[in-house]
């Protein structure tokens, strides 16, 4: 006897390339739901013995042989009937993300055909996600080596710095803005028991991403809302022959800068910047007169 869902496949999706999976799941899959897929970031990438701050969006799932063979890239992705504005492009790119072997990576979409269990989240390298913050005033080093932005000076600048009787203070080491500490949001604190703010609710994030459909500006007030410093750092990534080609052409050709993009998520991960503030430049820059 056989069955219309031959397939059990597990998928870890990082939070960039959320919109990408989910684009992928509508096109491969039965439903116009099918792009919530990925939704709940419930867990993270580990590394080595300490968490890597990368968030991961576990599905577990049954799946067709068609949903199977267009993972596999086996054909064209085209939106489906019920469901014509789907982004295939998007869905089309995330197929060359995915990651069939292997420990997981950052932008990489690790894929396993077999239902999801503690052994099999261990081999793909992914743990529950925590959301007990770093504690800036008693934690080790490598923690805050694990904060964007920090290198070993910072981190041994902060530590000198102790103790720290608000989270703004951190802003007077040199080498840590306030916007870093922005950045940072619940992952730090500076009193022991503190108890980290909920997940965002899927409402909330749902919300975001449509918002995020509608982040559109063009090349030059992207470029003038970055400023000289990131833009010079942004024009030597395009320069780099190291850079995969669709980036470096995004860089340098592209007329209007799209907040879905998988080019533009690639772009903040190596710039270092968080999502949230990925956020806060297109909003920045929507408001450049030109």
């Amino acid at each position: 006897m056989t069955t219309q869902y031959p397939h059990h496949v597990t998928m870890a999706v990082p939070e960039l390339l959320l919109h990408g999976a989910n684009s992928l799941a509508l096109c491969l899959g039965e439903q116009p739901r099918d792009d919530e897929t990925f939704v709940r970031l419930n867990h993270m990438i580990a590394s080595g013995d300490n968490d890597y701050p990368v968030r991961v969006s576990v599905v577990s799932t049954l799946a067709t042989q068609a949903f199977v063979d267009g993972l596999q890239g086996n054909f064209t992705i085209v939106a489906p009937q019920y469901r014509l504005d789907a982004d295939v492009s998007a869905a089309q790119n995330a197929v060359d993300y995915l990651r069939w072997s292997g420990a997981a990576v950052p932008l990489r979409i690790a894929v396993r055909l077999e239902p999801q269990t503690p052994e099999l989240l261990a081999q793909i390298g992914i743990v529950p996600f925590s959301w007990t913050p770093i504690n800036i005033n008693t934690c080790e080093r490598e923690w805050l080596l694990a904060l964007d932005g920090i290198s070993d000076i910072i981190a041994d600048a902060i530590i000198g710095a102790r103790p720290f009787t608000t989270l703004s203070d951190m802003a007077r080491v040199v080498g840590v803005s306030q916007a870093m500490v922005d950045a940072w949001g619940w992952r730090i604190t500076h009193m022991d028991g503190y108890q980290a703010p909920e997940p965002p609710s899927p409402f909330e994030i749902a919300a975001l991403e449509a918002e995020r459909k509608t982040m559109v500006v063009s090349r030059l007030q992207g470029r003038l809302t970055l400023g000289p410093v990131t833009v010079a750092a942004l024009d030597a990534i395009a320069d780099d022959p190291e850079t995969p080609w669709a980036m470096r052409e995004t860089i340098k050709n592209a007329g209007e800068w799209r907040r879905t993009s998988q080019a533009m998520d690639e772009l903040g991960y190596v710039l270092a910047y968080e999502p949230i503030q990925m956020d806060a430049l297109f909003r920045a820059a929507a408001t450049v007169n030109i």
